[in-house]
């Protein structure tokens, strides 16, 4: 799935007057394990091992932190001041449709969702 999907389905799946959500932008866990994911779909790395130096500033970086900032701002397809795990915790409730999470989250997921759970790399913008 490529950003204009993800931002397709998300505004389809959004109902802002019932407080449901196409996504829900994390401002704290895990968005410290998201954010250099994003940085790697717009082409970038967090840092550069080899230079000692962090990248996270990059071309790349702007363009990950504009498509947090627009999930919320831009598309509205998030809620604005979400909590930690408030992701977790609408998509329990069915007020979330989709996630971007590490593996380590997928249980919860897949309890909640059985067989009609849904998993799918991060792809190219």
């Amino acid at each position: 799935m490529n950003q204009q999907q993800f931002v397709s389905y998300a505004e389809k799946l959004t109902n802002r007057s019932r407080g449901v959500w196409g996504y829900v932008q994390q401002p704290g866990w895990p968005n410290q394990f998201l954010f250099p994911s994003l940085i790697a779909q717009f082409g970038g790395s967090l840092a550069n091992p080899a230079a000692k130096k962090m990248e996270f500033n990059s071309q790349a970086g702007v363009e990950a932190l504009q498509f947090e900032w627009n999930t919320i701002y831009k598309w509205k397809v998030s809620p604005t001041n979400a909590s930690n795990n408030e992701y977790v915790n609408l998509f329990e409730k069915g007020q979330n449709a989709m996630v971007m999470d590490g593996a380590y989250d997928y249980q919860p997921f897949k309890e909640a969702l059985g067989s009609n759970l849904g998993v799918a790399p991060t792809g190219d913008r």
